[in-house]
C-alpha cells in the first residue's frame, strides 16, 4: 500500500526533524521495517498479488463505489492519527517511554505476522473490495480463515492500535477509533457484497461464524 508509507514519512518526518521527536523517529523506523518486510514476504510468496496490490488490476470488475468512499475515509482518518500524534507528542516534546513503545511495537509485530499469514493463505487479498472474476476467485477456508472470516482486518486493527502507543499520543485515540469504525463498516459491507457475488460465501459464513475474533465476534 504505497500511500501509507508516504503519508507516514511526510506527516511524521516534519515533527521528527523540527522537534527532535524521538518516539516519532523510532515509530518511523518500526513502520518502515514492517512495510519493507511485508513487501519482501509478498515478493517471495505471492508475487502476482503484490503486483495487484501495488499497481491495481486493469482486468475484471472494478470496486463498488461505496468501497472507494470508505477507503478514502480510512485514509483520511489514518492521516489524522499521524498528524494529531505529531502535534501532541512531537510539539509537546514528549520523551520516549521504552515500555509503552515496546507494547506498541508488540502490537505492530503481531499484526504484521497475522497479515502475512492472511496474505499467504489468500491470493485474492487485494487492497480494494471487488469480485475477482478474472482470477477465478473462490472462498478461502485455509489457515486463519478457518477460524475467522476476516483475519486481515484483525491484523490491520492491531497495527493501527500500535500507532497511538508508539507515538505516545492520547489524542490520537479518537482518529484511531474512527479508523476502526470505518474498517468494521467496510467489513460488513464487504460480506454482503461477497455473499451476492462469490459462490459459496453464504455457506462459508455459516461454517465460520466469527468475523474477527473467535468466540467473540
Amino acid at each position: 500500500m504505497p500511500w501509507f508509507p508516504l503519508a507516514a514519512i511526510v506527516t511524521l518526518a516534519i515533527p521528527v526533524s523540527i522537534f527532535e521527536w524521538v518516539p516519532g523517529h523510532y515509530c518511523l523506523r518500526a513502520l518502515g521495517l514492517s512495510w519493507f518486510a511485508t513487501i519482501a514476504f509478498l515478493a517471495a510468496t505471492q508475487p502476482a498479488l503484490l503486483r495487484r496490490r501495488s499497481l491495481g488490476s486493469n482486468q475484471g470488475p472494478s470496486s463498488p463505489q461505496w468501497d472507494g468512499r470508505l477507503f478514502r475515509l480510512l485514509q483520511g482518518n489514518l492521516w489524522l492519527v499521524l498528524a494529531v500524534a505529531g502535534w501532541q507528542s512531537g510539539w509537546g516534546a514528549i520523551a520516549l517511554d521504552p515500555e509503552v513503545f515496546a507494547v506498541g511495537g508488540g502490537f505492530l509485530l503481531l499484526g504484521t505476522l497475522l497479515l502475512w499469514s492472511s496474505l499467504y493463505s489468500n491470493s485474492f487479498f487485494e487492497t480494494r473490495v471487488r469480485y475477482q472474476q478474472e482470477q477465478d476467485q473462490r472462498v478461502i477456508e485455509s489457515g486463519l480463515y478457518g477460524w475467522v472470516r476476516h483475519p486481515g482486518y484483525f491484523a490491520m486493527i492491531l497495527m493501527l492500535t500500535s500507532l497511538p502507543l508508539m507515538l505516545h499520543s492520547s489524542a490520537a485515540i479518537l482518529p484511531w477509533g474512527l479508523c476502526v469504525a470505518v474498517l468494521v463498516v467496510r467489513l460488513q459491507r464487504e460480506e454482503s457484497y461477497l455473499e451476492t457475488h462469490l459462490s459459496g460465501y453464504k455457506e462459508y459464513r455459516a461454517k465460520v461464524p466469527f468475523r474477527l475474533i473467535p468466540l467473540v465476534w
